[in-house]
């Protein structure tokens, strides 16, 4: 049979190399943690300024085409078509 004293030494050895696991896997998701957070703030930040770049060139076009005028007539000229098609089929 083991001795106590046996026992007890295999036990601290135990008990040590399951705090060093357990530190070390501590350690190993807190570094991937702050990547996975480094690699979301980052996809965020080009998410932003893609989206700041579109609604740039969007502007920009309707400045150039004139606005909103063509849009505004094409809604007018269908309201204006669906209004007469209602009449005919009174």
């Amino acid at each position: 049979m083991i001795e106590t004293k046996t026992m007890k030494n295999i036990i601290k050895v135990l008990g040590i190399f399951g705090t060093l696991a357990i530190v070390y896997a501590s350690g190993y998701f807190i570094k991937l943690y702050i990547n996975f957070t480094q690699l979301i703030l980052s996809l965020g930040i080009a998410g932003i300024l893609i989206l700041v770049a579109f609604l740039y060139i969007y502007n920009w076009m309707l400045i150039k085409s004139g606005g909103d005028s063509d849009r505004d007539q094409a809604i007018d000229l269908t309201r204006d078509y669906m209004r007469e098609v209602e009449k005919k089929l009174k």
